[in-house]
């Protein structure tokens, strides 16, 4: 196990991880506001017609990817792929002996 020290000498990783700790839960609340704005605004009740369900359908499609509400986990590891390389880099370094 590395210890406080080791950890230390790695500040790209340190930062890394500070950065990940703040990101995650304002990506994860703003995601759910986003969602229960669609959910008020785009709301199917009172419609009658199939073609008016589909037309209020596709204008929530097209807020959700306005609003980003519309990615999963994985497109947004991937957008944010630039947060995790320091920190596994960091980790090897600190955690791999030699």
């Amino acid at each position: 196990m590395a210890s406080a020290d080791a950890l230390s000498d790695s500040p790209g990783g340190l930062v890394a991880l500070l950065v990940a700790m703040v990101f995650v839960p304002g990506w994860t609340a703003l995601r759910n506001r986003g969602a229960e704005l669609c959910d008020r605004l785009f709301s199917p009740d009172g419609l009658r017609t199939p073609s008016a369900i589909v037309a209020k359908v596709e204008e929530r499609q097209k807020m959700e990817q306005v609003l980003g509400v519309d990615r999963g986990v994985l497109a947004e590891m991937r957008s944010g792929i630039w947060i995790l390389s320091p920190l596994l880099a960091s980790a090897a370094a600190t955690f791999l002996p030699g």
